[in-house]
């Protein structure tokens, strides 16, 4: 699935960047590795994905951190996998208080 905006091109991005939107450098830094990357994924037949928005709202940028979360959730279900079961973190915060009572 390719999602992309006519209002999102390189030359605004540049723009943008020279008066100071931070989000126009994301575009600069990225765009190029994101191609790239796609077009090797596609061609080695592996499904990916661009989601390019339309908008620099806030909304719709925390919806985009959102969806691989949401994602991440049903397809572990679907997997009959605990998402949310992570020793390795339990762990680091045992040890975490612990070291820190000793101090």
């Amino acid at each position: 699935m390719l999602l992309t905006s006519p209002h999102c091109s390189t030359s605004r991005a540049l723009r943008d960047w020279r008066r100071g939107d931070p989000f126009s450098f994301f575009h600069l830094a990225f765009v190029d590795e994101t191609r790239t990357i796609r077009a090797t994924l596609t061609r080695h037949n592996r499904p990916n994905r661009t989601i390019l928005p339309d908008t620099r709202k806030p909304a719709a940028i925390g919806a985009l951190i959102l969806l691989p979360e949401l994602e991440t959730v049903v397809v572990a279900h679907l997997l009959e996998i605990d998402p949310f079961d992570q020793p390795a973190v339990e762990e680091s915060k045992v040890l975490a208080r612990e070291y820190l009572m000793r101090r």
